[in-house]
């Protein structure tokens, strides 16, 4: 599983794969803010409701047309 998301509450910035795939859409983390997340969880909880089966999307190719969230994954879902 791809946590990423978790990386600004545990380490207070974006992991640079993260950066790299995202970009400018990629929210800027003060070093205010990035100091008042690290740290400052209690408790996580994760629901897990489904898997699907993930390839390298080596081509880029739905990166290059679609340009969101879901492609910034770098990958290709199946439920196969």
């Amino acid at each position: 599983m791809c946590i990423r998301f978790l990386d600004p509450l545990f380490f207070g910035k974006y992991p640079l794969s993260m950066k790299k795939l995202v970009g400018e859409r990629l929210p800027e983390i003060s070093y205010a803010n990035s100091k008042f997340l690290v740290g400052s969880l209690d408790f996580i909880g994760i629901n897990h409701y489904t898997s699907v089966y993930t390839r390298n999307d080596r081509t880029r190719i739905h990166k290059l047309v679609m340009q969101d969230a879901v492609s910034d994954a770098a990958v290709i879902t199946t439920g196969n």
